[in-house]
């Protein structure tokens, strides 16, 4: 939550870690609508992200350590 300086756990329900993979996170500064969220998940990441990851630094790595 905004304004809190403690850890963020993505991936757990009830206490229990998740045993698999995020794929992909998207965090607001607010809370969303119905409307929203389902606009997110039906739009591609394009339209959300400022700044393509392709050729960065950070993407060019992570796809050197998979190969």
């Amino acid at each position: 939550p905004a304004g809190q300086t403690g850890a963020v756990q993505i991936g757990t329900w009830g206490g229990e870690a998740w045993p698999g993979i995020v794929d992909e996170v998207r965090m607001w500064n607010r809370i969303l609508s119905d409307d929203e969220i389902k606009f997110s998940m039906e739009t591609g990441e394009k339209k959300f992200l400022s700044v393509q990851p392709s050729g960065k630094l950070a993407a060019t790595w992570s796809q050197l350590k998979t190969q």
